[in-house]
């Protein structure tokens, strides 16, 4: 990967868009009146393998609904869409939410594993230079993600100046629907067609926001594939082909 000294960010001047408001929903008109400025280049982050990295994962929610079958509940197709569109600020409201019975005992450790797991996780180093590189040259960053509630403040905790942050867990849509890329596209102000994405996922960060003109790029951390293996060669390549050609492809 190439060697870039870390730059320090240019504090952006317009407010942070923040869709963490509970129940906060977009529709078609707020979102067309929020997209007015067109032509602004901006980048979004997909967060998890992108720009942070879970360390010892433990998987509470999973075990959770582990937890429910050996209850007698039956696992419903959505359980994972309910967890991660809806504003469940811990354990104990996910086990509400989808009616699974559990001893005060056991959620209380699950409680504690989920605190673990968030408190561990940590930021890529190239995603932390990456983002410091493009806020330097004036580009509007975002992170776009599909998380349950309680880890989105791992994501302000390792990037706290980003210009915005869009998380399904707060908009009610996950990736790869269209209303989460379009609800990012509002928060960055900006049109698709001036926005670029890259993360680990194919379908959800490349397929999906191209479905609405947003360009996505692959990233694979094994480069066994992807369009790029690190994100500071992504972000150098970005800043460098716009600053010659005005655009980014």
């Amino acid at each position: 990967m190439a060697s870039l000294r870390k730059r320090a960010a240019i504090q952006v001047t317009a407010p942070v868009v923040d869709y963490t408001a509970h129940g906060l929903r977009l529709n078609d008109e707020q979102i067309s009146e929020r997209m007015k400025e067109i032509g602004m280049t901006a980048v979004i982050f997909d967060a998890f393998g992108t720009l942070l990295k879970i360390q010892r994962g433990r998987h509470p929610y999973r075990t959770l609904l582990k937890i429910g079958v050996d209850h007698g509940r039956r696992p419903q197709p959505d359980d994972a869409t309910v967890l991660m569109t809806e504003p469940l600020e811990n354990l104990a409201a996910a086990a509400i939410r989808l009616g699974i019975t559990v001893k005060k005992s056991m959620l209380d450790e699950l409680e504690q594993v989920l605190a673990d797991e968030v408190a561990g996780i940590e930021p890529f180093s190239d995603g932390l230079e990456a983002v410091a590189l493009l806020q330097s040259e004036g580009v509007r960053v975002a992170v776009c993600s599909n998380l349950a509630t309680p880890y989105r403040q791992a994501i302000r905790k390792h990037y706290p100046a980003l210009y915005a942050y869009v998380f399904s867990c707060d908009i009610g849509h996950i990736k790869p629907s269209a209303e989460i890329y379009k609800a990012t596209c509002a928060a960055l102000r900006a049109s698709p067609s001036g926005i670029h994405m890259i993360g680990d996922s194919k379908r959800c960060d490349c397929d999906g926001p191209g479905e609405i003109g947003i360009k996505g790029y692959f990233l694979d951390r094994s480069s066994q594939g992807g369009q790029y293996s690190d994100l500071l060669s992504f972000a150098q390549d970005f800043v460098r082909v716009t600053k010659c050609y005005g655009g980014f492809d």
